[in-house]
């Protein structure tokens, strides 16, 4: 059910943005009166993400909420294939193809759920990679910018910066 899905608290901190209440995206009640489905849930699913992310969703929002959920997932799917192309040269020793990862990584169930919820892990995972291949190629800059970039989701972010620091 849509209703439900983690896009909705995107969608509605872009909404938000897109009205000009960006000085109310942690408001519980702002974002409760842009709520979709107000029978459905007493509050609407809190947006709790970096405020930049919101304008990601900003621009989603300009659309209807189905049409804005499928573009989102359609954008998830092209990040997924990115994913795939980025990663190969890394993934060589398994000698399978990229259309073959991609496909893989669609059979997976947490990727399942990020279409299913509408989540931004993909998102994510693309970052991380990037910050890989960055610190592979002697590029720290770059992936520090892009490690800062993954601050949307800081309990994932503040662990990966420990883990690169470590090394």
């Amino acid at each position: 059910d849509l209703r439900a899905a983690d896009f909705s608290a995107f969608f509605v901190a872009g909404k938000l943005l897109r009205s000009g209440l960006g000085h109310q995206l942690y408001n519980l009640q702002a974002q409760a009166s842009l709520q979709l489905y107000p029978r459905f849930r007493a509050l609407p699913l809190p947006y709790i993400h970096a405020p930049y992310e919101a304008a990601l969703f900003a621009l989603l929002a300009a659309l209807p909420y189905r049409t804005s959920y499928i573009t989102w997932n359609l954008l998830n799917v092209a990040l997924l294939a990115w994913l795939a192309w980025r990663l190969k040269p890394w993934l060589n020793s398994l000698a399978i193809s990229r259309p073959l990862i991609f496909a893989l990584s669609l059979a997976y169930w947490p990727i399942v759920m990020v279409f299913v919820q509408g989540q931004d892990s993909i998102l994510m995972a693309l970052l991380v990679a990037e910050i890989f291949i960055q610190l592979k190629q002697g590029r720290e800059a770059r992936a520090g910018i892009l490690l800062a970039l993954c601050l949307f989701k800081f309990h994932e972010a503040i662990p990966l910066a420990l883990c690169f620091a470590w090394n």
